[in-house]
């Protein structure tokens, strides 16, 4: 599982050794007592409020107390147990890419408020967007797809290439795979695809305004920094792209 930091602790590990660590002098704060065994997940530890959000792929998701380490929920329904994204937390609600769903949760209660059926499988590494008007989420066989935030219509879909590799559960040919998490460029987004490409799309249109052939998968995030993007491929190389104004 990815670790995170916040608030000055490192939060890493799986099972029964996900740990808190204070940053400063690498003091062992808290180590989980509460689950162990299951599947690792490709997703990363976040925190949402007070709750520690983690999980094993296969089994279930979690919510820790995160100053004390102490389970608080934990959701196995409605395809959580699939989930390989890490949620995102927007406005106290925590948003969850399920198997076929996208789930609000509150966060501190692990509550379901509601599920949110799509029409393709997203068990994939790629975190939602959520934005004031759309779902924007990346799929395992159908490429990018944003949704009407209100009525959960698609608003378009942006069909990527075939997989170089197949990396999502059950897979196959001609599987169009993001796995890696799509990033706002003020009007566009940004995201690189298991098809070797790395993709610039209107966020409101869905229209690909440029694509650029990397040559292997992209599968990790892409990282934006004021007017340049960071991205990793497959091969081991790292590029730095220049945006042009």
């Amino acid at each position: 599982s990815g670790s995170s930091v916040n608030e000055g602790i490192f939060y890493g590990g799986f099972g029964n050794y996900l740990s808190a660590i204070d940053t400063k002098d690498g003091t062992l704060l808290w180590k989980n007592q509460d689950w162990n065994g299951g599947e690792g997940t490709v997703s990363s530890h976040m925190v949402a409020g007070n709750t520690l959000i983690t999980g094993s792929n296969w089994r279930s998701l979690y919510g820790h107390d995160k100053h004390t380490g102490k389970m608080i929920w934990e959701q196995s329904g409605e395809g959580l147990r699939f989930r390989s994204s890490t949620p995102v937390y927007v406005s106290d609600t925590l948003f969850v890419c399920a198997q076929q769903a996208l789930v609000k949760i509150d966060p501190e209660s692990g509550h379901i408020f509601q599920v949110l059926p799509v029409p393709y499988d997203l068990q994939t590494a790629a975190s939602p967007i959520v934005t004031e008007k759309l779902f924007i989420l990346g799929t395992s066989r159908e490429g990018l797809s944003a949704f009407d935030r209100k009525d959960m219509k698609e608003i378009w879909n942006v069909k990527t290439g075939p997989s170089l590799i197949y990396t999502a559960p059950y897979s196959k040919p001609y599987s169009s795979t993001v796995e890696s998490s799509p990033a706002c460029m003020g009007n566009n987004i940004v995201f690189g695809a298991s098809d070797g490409y790395l993709y610039f799309v209107d966020c409101e249109s869905g229209q690909v305004i440029q694509k650029i052939e990397i040559g292997a998968p992209i599968l990790g995030d892409i990282l934006v920094l004021g007017d340049k993007i960071y991205t990793a491929d497959f091969s081991g190389n790292v590029s730095c792209f220049q945006i042009q104004h």
